[in-house]
């Protein structure tokens, strides 16, 4: 017994050391991994969904500009037109 636990107590010392290396180095990759996930959620959301919010208010402005200037007495001359203006979902858009 004298003879095997030096060694025994060497061995369980450098698992030790090597397993806390071990945890740490797969802490730090999965914090670069988070950052670099997280920067890459920062871009597309500047990069992509930004100026596609831009483009898509400007769109819904020029519609509203268009059906405003339809003139009252065409739409309720219309019954096609006065039917779709009276559906809530344009007199919602056009507000």
């Amino acid at each position: 017994m004298d003879l095997v636990m030096p060694p025994l107590s060497y061995l369980l010392t450098s698992f030790e050391g090597k397993y806390q290396d071990f945890i740490s180095k797969s802490k730090q990759t999965q914090i670069i991994k988070f950052v670099i996930y997280i920067i890459f959620c920062c871009f597309t959301f500047v990069l992509l969904w930004l100026p596609y919010r831009k483009s898509l208010s400007d769109k819904i402005f020029r519609t509203k500009g268009m059906l405003n200037m339809i003139p009252m007495d065409i739409i309720t001359k219309n019954e096609n037109l006065k039917g779709q203006f009276l559906a809530v979902e344009i007199l919602q858009a056009v507000k």
